[in-house]
């Protein structure tokens, strides 16, 4: 009853909201139990969503200000949080209120903020993997990364059915290919360390396959994804990012059947295309010989 009464009060919910997020911010940064954080997060995070609600009823301004809005107190809440729960649900309204101040609705902008996504869901869990452990902010890295990456995740769906026909071909194709270079550009991330460790051929196979696979599969951004989100997962030993990539990578393989924008004969043209390519360099990893490390 007294959450109906503050939504009944614009004015109200945006001043307690407040109050909230900012009493709360101090428990969430402290070490203490596990009652006490679940209960400074349900707070803080209600306390936001208080704040929308006020600014965008209570207030006269566009929803352009009340996404800002959001995105810097959830910014704010995220960077000063100490509890990955509420370090990921803070994520996670931010990514929500920046896909919106873009106004991700449209399916011109969706087009474009897919690839987005999933380039800087790859360049966190990358960022992860070189961060000191030890550092202020190595803690806040997988939360944000799981955000982006179920964001990703996501809006490739969404990008995959045949609604592209409506938005300008120019944005499809940029969209397109800016996103399938994501696949390149992880594997050459994590070819350069192969190279470092002495093994040129792992670097060799994986830019070559990754470059051709991309291309196949520009049509569908979930593909090119998961394929790179297998190679990072794989370069930072995460069994759970693992088991998402591979999840994600088959329910996209199935739904690339659907698709109407491409012709059948064209789509298992490229699946076997595709198949072939894995089974090629699988054969080269297998009787190549391991380059010895110094």
């Amino acid at each position: 009853m007294l959450l109906g009464d503050l939504l009944m009060d614009a004015w109200a919910s945006l001043v307690i909201g407040a109050i909230l997020c900012a009493a709360m911010a101090l428990p969430l940064r402290r070490s203490g139990g596990e009652f006490l954080h679940q209960g400074a997060t349900i707070i803080s995070v209600v306390g936001i969503v208080l704040v929308g609600f006020g600014l965008s009823e209570g207030v006269d301004v566009s929803d352009t200000i009340v996404a800002l809005a959001l995105v810097f107190l959830s910014a704010v809440l995220f960077a000063a949080s100490r509890v990955p729960v509420h370090q990921f649900m803070c994520a996670g309204i931010l990514v929500f209120a920046t896909l919106w101040l873009l106004d991700g609705t449209s399916s011109t902008r969706l087009s474009l903020l897919q690839p987005l996504t999933a380039w800087a869901a790859v360049a966190v869990w990358w960022l992860g993997r070189r961060i000191d452990p030890k550092a202020r902010w190595s803690g806040h890295v997988a939360p944000l990364a799981w955000v982006l990456t179920l964001t990703a995740i996501g809006l490739a769906w969404f990008h995959s059915v045949d609604m592209l026909d409506l938005v300008d071909p120019t944005v499809v194709a940029v969209a397109r290919y800016f996103g399938a270079a994501l696949l390149p550009a992880t594997a050459l991330a994590v070819g350069i360390d192969s190279l470092r460790e002495g093994d040129r051929r792992l670097f060799v196979l994986l830019v070559a396959a990754s470059v051709l696979l991309a291309w196949l599969w520009r049509w569908s951004p979930g593909i090119t994804f998961g394929l790179s989100l297998m190679l990072v997962a794989f370069a930072r030993g995460n069994v759970v990012l693992v088991a998402v990539a591979v999840i994600s990578l088959a329910v996209y393989l199935v739904a690339y059947y659907f698709q109407l924008a491409v012709p059948l004969l064209t789509k298992a043209l490229w699946l076997g295309i595709a198949g072939a390519v894995l089974a090629a360099a699988h054969v080269v990893l297998r009787r190549w010989p391991m380059a010895e490390r110094p």
